[in-house]
């Protein structure tokens, strides 16, 4: 398997993971504050929806991809756009949640109450999973553009497929080959390629342009004599021998002159 399937699961699977730790947390903190104080803090409403909606849309669409290809969430570009509302979600949790840690719960966690205490230390952890969750999810959709748009130059359909499709390593669309710049397949004073491919692109096998003759043809070539005047029979098809100032053309060809010592070449 290739480099972006894998790293999507991985991704996947850590932030899934990461975010049951936040909910667990959240969900404590919230317990806790609503039992001693008597109300809940409003960003563990927040770290609470994040998680929740983090864990109901990636496992939907790991499932959604395995069982059926082609769904509308596997789309490489509706991927993009949900990863970047969730990443921008989580670093909206983080950033709340700090700010409010840091002016309505005690810096060093020094309560007297063992379950408050322990609710403060949990709610710190939370707060640092929800900055990993927001830079494992912002990093994995930056690569994704990133591979998205160089295939997508290639000539490949990748939006409208999915990861696990793994266009990214696919050549050109067309099989073309690229040719080292400055190199030209005419100028055989050069090095050629190295590439076999680069080589058979640059010096494609040359095709006779001419048909050959027939088996049964051949060609009577007449040795210069006093009757012809030292020239080759025309194509006229009457019989007659012509001067070259005077035989006729017939598709492009006059007479030869012939010397004894110099054959036609056919």
């Amino acid at each position: 398997m290739a480099f972006m399937p894998i790293f999507r699961y991985t991704v996947f699977g850590a932030t899934l993971f990461m975010s049951i730790i936040v909910l667990a947390m959240a969900s404590d903190f919230l317990t806790i504050g609503t039992t001693y104080i008597g109300a809940f803090y409003y960003f563990t409403a927040v770290a609470i929806a994040a998680a929740v909606l983090t864990l109901l849309t990636l496992p939907a669409m790991i499932i959604l991809d395995i069982t059926r290809k082609g769904a509308f969430t596997s789309k490489i570009v509706v991927e993009l756009v949900w990863l970047s509302i969730l990443w921008a979600f989580w670093l909206a949790t983080a950033a709340y949640t700090a700010y409010s840690d840091s002016v309505d719960i005690a810096p060093q966690c020094d309560y007297l109450n063992s379950d408050v205490q322990r609710g403060c230390n949990e709610w710190k952890t939370a707060i640092a999973f929800s900055f990993l969750i927001w830079l494992t999810l912002m990093g994995y959709t930056a690569t994704l553009l990133i591979f998205a748009i160089n295939s997508a130059n290639r000539g490949n359909p990748v939006w409208s497929t999915s990861v696990s499709d793994n266009l990214f390593s696919r050549p050109a669309v067309g099989g073309k080959v690229e040719v080292p710049t400055g190199y030209h397949p005419t100028d055989y004073g050069g090095q050629p390629p190295s590439n076999p491919s680069m080589m058979a692109a640059a010096y494609p096998p040359s095709t006779p342009s001419y048909a050959p003759y027939p088996p049964s043809q051949s060609l009577n070539v007449h040795s210069p004599s006093h009757n012809n005047g030292g020239y080759v029979p025309t194509a006229s098809g009457d019989g007659h021998q012509y001067p070259s100032s005077q035989s006729p053309t017939h598709n492009g060809y006059q007479p030869v002159p012939m010397s004894v010592n110099h054959l036609p070449q056919v």
